[in-house]
């Protein structure tokens, strides 16, 4: 299986100094660690370098940019006609511009077989559970 994380989890899986350490950075060490041993493929898509980007610190940016080099990328990624019909337009760029992206890349992946509604649903629970633990 493949994994497809956003920045909300890549963020706190790479700290780049002690104050950049989160709560949620042992929730997600622990993800990738079990994503891996069961044998899971863990991939940003490319436009999470969109979000990494806006990061204000340059000496952070540089290295966050350094770090996700160890992450597999996503690649020929679906375009985002495939989630506008359901979760309607957004501006390029932002944040949620980044986030249908990543559905487009869930939902245009031939191996799936859930609707765009159920990846909107799964989505909002692990956010709401991401937000429990961290």
């Amino acid at each position: 299986m493949r994994l497809l994380i956003d920045t909300n989890v890549l963020i706190p899986l790479e700290p780049t100094q002690h104050d950049d350490v989160e709560p949620g950075s042992r929730a997600a060490a622990s993800l990738i660690r079990i994503a891996h041993q069961a044998g899971h493929t863990v991939l940003i898509h490319p436009s999470s370098l969109v979000d990494l980007q806006r990061d204000s610190n340059p000496g952070r940016l540089a290295m966050r940019e350094i770090l996700v080099t160890k992450y597999v990328r996503l690649d020929a990624a679906p375009p985002l006609a495939i989630v506008d019909p359901v979760l309607g337009p957004v501006a390029v760029g932002s944040n949620n511009w980044v986030d249908h992206l990543l559905l487009a890349a869930v939902k245009g992946t031939p191996s799936t077989s859930w609707s765009l509604r159920m990846v909107a649903s799964t989505a909002r629970q692990f956010v709401s559970a991401w937000r429990t633990v961290s």
